[in-house]
């Protein structure tokens, strides 16, 4: 709609009266949505008890309320509680409780009746941390953080999920794909809020066998460097990134080395050793090799816990172990132990036996009440925030080799939405998969090996070189991306061939376009970490973090389009036309 005579004269002489007579309700909108979208742009500082970051991909859960403990901070190799000043104990318990051998989210609101029952049992206990080994990261978790906040206890929350191969590291085919990234980041998005999140687990005794398995150590490390810099660039509270290993003869120092060396923005900032060697009351702090485990986590210049303890080859267990990890044998390098676990398993570790998630009785097995008489006598030696020094000494990182094939730099790029959108129209589209609607993660990768052995397929990543740094630019991509471009890439190798798109019915030639997807909106998609942000200066961890954001370019694109907004509300007002939106 042409402008009117009014609305030109406005343009050019501020004091017409055409902007006196401009409507108040269009002044107020435009106000409105300035004010909206320059809230949007500023990253939110998450104070204890105050509002939640912004949304991500999923909506977040509300904060719990005022009250509870602070965040901790890392000061040189401990943990510390900022109300008191002094160095944090962890004394924690493995909490996944799996009624039926079923795999459950155990601090959703939905199991409100299960938690409600369990947590004045942990409280009792001595405990103050849980940790939880897999949850459903669209659930609402405000309830159980409240009541965990009540009692002033910590969550420390393990980031991946057994429930999907799209959602944890595959350690014999490894890749950091897309799904896995989005899996972590909705993480972030549902429990950055929380004082009481100890900290993210960014994976659990993943590269410990020696050999192939240990190349998925390069796929952990860059989702330390991707999570990190994604809280970052969004604002939120630097919740500590660690990783938890097993006591493997064969991978125990170059998993202590690999995950704390090298540069600082994808070294995690605690450690954690899942150690089951102390087994017998008649074994010492030296028989037991604890000795030496304390030796080699002395040198890592990080917070060290054991993320899992408690040997019950002799049952029921003693935990003879307490005494030294909160004393002075370990405590001056341990910040104490998660005691592995809650409920009574086929595995028999449990502290408790129940018999289902609404069964409101508990049995308390013999092995909780020595557990809670050794925690009651353990006194750890204080150790004061003020007094921590900065630590500058870290491991140097394992020569890739027979048995550790992965190096620390070069990592995995992070994986890009739009660039596997794009990837699609890299081959054409004509030859389109038909699989079968119920197959399986495994038989659609059984299917895309069977591609890769009829074309090169090392820009997906067959031919990644971890102990090099050499991976393939599609590598992150979701294996249905990677099967239509291997199909297509072999299709055209065999010059448009139409038996060369049948493979037994479960691909055929569509010429016309019809059936044929989009490009996936790959020309206006949104990365889930900002291109821009990647080559940032990252805050080092936890370490030296300056509590920075790195959102100015962010800032000025949000600030420019809510002058953009501004100008064509007044413009299209004075016109007469109001628009709907923009």
């Amino acid at each position: 709609m042409s402008p009117s005579p009014a609305a030109s004269r406005c343009d050019h002489d501020p004091r017409s009266r055409s902007t006196q007579l401009l409507p108040r309700r269009v002044l107020f909108a435009a106000l409105f949505m300035l004010a909206t979208l320059l809230l949007l742009a500023s990253p939110p500082r998450v104070v204890h008890g105050g509002p939640m970051p912004e949304p991500g991909p999923i909506p977040a859960d509300p904060v719990a309320p005022m009250g509870g403990p602070p965040p901790l901070v890392i000061r040189s190799n401990h943990f510390f509680d900022p109300s008191t000043g002094q160095r944090f104990a962890i004394k924690g318990v493995s909490y996944q409780p799996r009624y039926r051998g079923d795999v459950i989210d155990p601090i959703s609101n939905a199991q409100r009746t299960a938690w409600e029952r369990d947590l004045p049992v942990l409280a009792s206990l001595g405990a103050n941390v849980v940790r939880v080994y897999d949850i459903d990261a669209a659930a609402p978790h405000d309830q159980f953080m409240a009541a965990l906040a009540e009692r002033n206890m910590y969550l420390l929350l393990d980031m991946a999920s057994a429930k999907s191969p799209l959602h944890h590291v595959d350690r014999s085919d490894p890749h950091l794909t897309v799904d896995l990234l989005d899996r972590y980041l909705r993480i972030v998005d549902a429990f950055a809020g929380y004082d009481n999140v100890l900290g993210f687990l960014i994976g659990n005794e993943v590269s410990d066998s020696a050999g192939p398995s240990t190349r998925s150590a390069a796929i952990v490390r860059a989702l330390v460097r991707d999570v990190r810099q994604y809280i970052k660039v969004t604002g939120k509270r630097a919740i500590p990134l660690g990783y938890a290993a097993s006591d493997n003869a064969a991978t125990r120092t170059p998993n202590m080395q690999f995950y704390t060396c090298g540069a600082k923005d994808s070294a995690v900032d605690f450690y954690g050793a899942n150690i089951y060697s102390w087994c017998a009351a008649n074994q010492t702090f030296e028989t037991s090799g604890y000795v030496d485990r304390t030796k080699e986590l002395a040198s890592l210049g990080v917070p060290v816990l054991l993320s899992e303890f408690g040997c019950n080859i002799i049952t029921p267990r003693t935990f003879p172990d307490v005494s030294s990890i909160y004393g002075p044998d370990m405590d001056a390098v341990v910040d104490g132990a998660i005691a592995y676990e809650y409920t009574e398993e086929d595995n028999r570790y449990g502290l408790v036996q129940v018999a289902s998630a609404s069964d409101t009785r508990v049995t308390l097995l013999k092995d909780y009440e020595n557990l809670k008489n050794q925690w009651s006598a353990a006194k750890p030696t204080p150790i004061s925030m003020d007094s921590a020094k900065a630590s500058t000494s870290r491991p140097q990182c394992p020569a890739a080799d027979s048995t550790w094939m992965a190096t620390a730099s070069p990592l995995p790029p992070t994986p890009s939405k739009c660039v596997c959108q794009k990837m699609a129209l890299e081959a054409g589209r004509e030859c389109r998969a038909t699989l079968p609607f119920n197959w399986t993660y495994t038989e659609k990768a059984a299917f895309l090996g069977d591609l890769c052995g009829k074309v090169s397929c090392a820009d997906l990543g067959s031919a990644d070189d971890f102990a090099m740094g050499k991976y393939g630019k599609y590598g992150s991509c979701s294996i249905d991306a990677k099967t239509a471009w291997a199909l297509n890439a072999y299709y055209e190798s065999q010059k448009k061939d139409a038996a060369a798109c049948n493979f037994g019915g479960k691909a055929m030639v569509v010429k016309d376009g019809s059936g044929a997807p989009d490009d996936g909106g790959a020309a206006t998609c949104v990365e889930m970490i900002p291109p821009e942000m990647l080559g940032a200066k990252a805050d080092g961890g936890m370490h030296d973090s300056d509590g920075g954001t790195g959102c100015v370019g962010m800032l000025a694109r949000v600030a420019t389009l809510a002058l953009v907004v501004v100008g064509t509300l007044v413009s299209s007002s004075v016109a007469g036309v109001l628009p709907l939106a923009v």
